[in-house]
């Protein structure tokens, strides 16, 4: 075990076991392992939003290996028991808060409820461990969806100041950056954070969220594409992706990525009904935008995304007024979002920007 700051070992064990069940050998070897570890490190790991159970922790390391192959249904469960087992386990409490939020808005329905009852969490692991970055930057994330930018950006630089080498946290601090307009932060933090996590795919898929938002769109491209490399299945990177390629002109190119989308999803039809209009076929755009309202009331944004699009200025910002008034957390993206830009010169724009509460 060894300090991630100083690269000092602090802890290290051998251990011989005679050939045998390979399971019941790793069982014992990992129990001895957690055992260890929680008398070595007794209570300042608690003090750090850890745990001292076994059981906890294992349920805790199986959602964060789900969670970083964004299979958040699996994570959310791993994460619950995590909890259900240690109610003190901040980090646990965290990992669940961040995933009630993304299971949430991976599906289809209005993500709000979840949004509410993830906040609970999430100040709850706050609670538990004050001085712990992570919780921090999960509140940060998630006073964002609830459209709280100022409480927001609160959370987001205490996590930062705690703790600069978490790359959860430098990940979530540059592309909430990035997303309010402070490009140069958001740039040097998001080096930061691939030089912390450089094997990630979520490295290049956070550099690439941070350089769309800053406009430089070739080198988000490229981005993007590296971080489908290591993780085919980002939704988040897909979708973006697709829209990077729409601002730069490649429709054709968008429109082919949403194969790689689950069918259905809102972030498929969003992409399709900007595409296909642009293409001429508004009647096909007409029905994947038909499709997306029929979701109900919680994809406002992104419905307003294809009306501005498609030159529809009073009916996107009718879409922007519903949106507003549900609190709609697509709205935090409306400063940065380059698929808003036909509306930037309209007096409405920077109405509900200061309307918002942008920092």
């Amino acid at each position: 075990l060894l300090n991630g700051e100083t690269g000092l070992e602090t802890w290290s064990e051998v251990y011989d076991r005679p050939e045998g069940d390979a399971l019941v050998v790793q069982t014992s070897i990992a129990t001895s392992v957690a055992n260890a570890l929680s008398l070595s490190l007794g209570k300042a790991a608690a003090m750090l939003g850890g745990t001292k159970n076994p059981a906890a922790y294992d349920a805790y390391l199986r959602g964060a290996a789900f969670w970083a192959e964004q299979r958040f249904d699996d994570a959310l469960p791993a994460y619950a028991l995590a909890v259900a087992i240690d109610p003190n386990f901040a980090l646990a409490r965290t990992g669940l808060a961040i995933m009630m939020v993304s299971a949430a808005y991976a599906g289809s329905t209005d993500p709000g409820p979840a949004v509410v009852a993830a906040e609970i969490e999430a100040r709850r692991a706050v609670a538990l461990a004050p001085r712990l970055g992570a919780p921090l930057a999960a509140l940060g994330f998630i006073l964002m969806a609830r459209l709280d930018l100022r409480g927001a950006a609160a959370a987001h630089a205490a996590a930062y100041r705690l703790a600069p080498g978490d790359p959860y946290v430098v990940r979530n601090y540059a592309k909430f950056q990035a997303m309010i307009g402070r490009g140069d932060d958001a740039m040097r933090a998001a080096y930061r954070y691939v030089a912390l996590d450089p094997l990630s795919p979520n490295s290049a898929g956070a550099l690439a969220a941070v350089l769309y938002r800053s406009g430089r769109l070739d080198d988000a491209i490229a981005a993007y594409r590296r971080a489908l490399a290591g993780l085919p299945g980002d939704i988040e990177a897909l979708a973006e992706l697709s829209l990077a390629l729409l601002a730069t002109g490649q429709t054709r190119a968008a429109l082919t990525l949403t194969g790689s989308m689950p069918p259905g999803s809102w972030q498929e039809l969003t992409v399709r009904a900007i595409a296909l209009a642009r293409l001429g076929d508004r009647a096909g755009s007409d029905r994947a935008l038909d499709q997306l309202r029929s979701f109900g009331t919680g994809f406002f944004y992104q419905i307003a995304e294809v009306l501005a699009q498609r030159g529809e200025i009073d009916a996107a910002f009718a879409a922007l007024d519903r949106a507003y008034a549900l609190m709609d957390a697509g709205l935090s993206d409306l400063k940065t979002d380059l698929m808003m830009q036909p509306l930037h010169g309209d007096p409405r724009y920077a109405a509900l920007i200061r309307q918002i509460g942008f920092p």
